[in-house]
């Protein structure tokens, strides 16, 4: 696929829950990084056709969505693309992200692994077995790769090792399918893509001991305590078990986004207080629901 533009973002949504996931990305990225051009590979390439500057049609012979992810650098249209899953948020411009490549092909945060446990049941016999000097642990939900001679050799080295995966003794995930981290750990060793000190500015999910959440889309504020580390993510991967925050979030973007009339984007500002006097009222809906469920139990 020809370039379309040197930098920009790439999502991938298969599926009712992911393509609406999707959508709510793309409100995020118009809000706050409009200027950077958005492309998503999805079953419905109908449906983004307002959100998305490109749509890559999926079908079944791409494979499961963890393979696909593996193959993005076949897919993507731009030289540096950031590679964000459906289910994230984004709260401010994202175009400082392109400055973490420096001298590698991968940006991504997470650590070197030398021993222990991880995908692997010993980390160890992984390094000695593909002569690794560490494996490079990772949330593959928010990560940048470069479509040099560097980069596509990563990718392709994790997905070949995906496919023929010898003596690794992968756990499955979803629908039994084989997770993308691990490979792409193992390739991040054998090209020395080491994970980027960011300060907490690039992206973080909820997993883990997360405390002190401070979210505002609509502001763009996305603060909280992370591993005991004060993180500031400018990519906010709602993963854990944090849900409750990521449908706050989306409803303070259906409401500033009132729906794509006349087939484009409509955006009329809501005021946050009465943002917060909505979210409010349905969550002492939800609590008076929950109390009359309980006492008709």
């Amino acid at each position: 696929m020809e370039s379309f533009a040197e930098k920009g973002i790439l999502t991938l949504a298969i599926g009712k829950k992911y393509n609406k996931m999707a959508k709510y990305l793309a409100y995020s990225c118009i809000l706050h990084s409009p200027t950077l051009p958005r492309a998503i590979i999805t079953d419905d390439c109908e449906y983004f056709k307002e959100l998305y500057d490109v749509t890559i049609q999926y079908s079944a012979d791409m494979g499961d969505p963890f393979n696909v992810k593996l193959k993005l650098q076949h897919y993507s249209p731009f030289f540096e693309t950031l590679f964000l899953d459906s289910d994230t948020l984004v709260y401010t411009d994202l175009r400082f992200m392109y400055e973490y490549f420096g001298s590698q092909s991968i940006v991504y945060t997470g650590t070197c692994l030398k021993e222990g446990k991880w995908y692997f049941k010993e980390i160890s016999n992984v390094l000695k077995d593909y002569n690794i000097p560490w494996v490079g642990k990772l949330n593959s939900g928010i990560f940048l790769f470069r479509k040099d001679e560097t980069g596509m050799n990563v990718m392709n080295y994790a997905a070949e090792l995906r496919e023929n995966h010898r003596g690794l003794d992968i756990p499955f995930v979803g629908k039994n399918w084989l997770p993308d981290e691990p490979f792409l750990a193992i390739a991040f060793g054998k090209y020395g893509q080491l994970p980027k000190t960011d300060f907490g500015r690039l992206g973080r999910s909820f997993i883990g001991k997360t405390k002190k959440i401070k979210l505002d889309i609509t502001k763009g504020i996305s603060s909280f305590i992370k591993s005991g580390e004060s993180v500031f993510p400018a990519v906010v991967h709602f993963t854990g078990d944090r849900k409750g925050y990521y449908f706050k979030e989306k409803m303070k973007l259906l409401i500033y986004y009132k729906g794509i009339p006349g087939g484009g984007i409509g955006i009329y500002y809501c005021p946050i207080h009465i943002v917060s006097k909505i979210l409010s009222f349905l969550k002492f809906i939800r609590r008076c629901i929950k109390y009359i469920l309980k006492r008709l139990a």
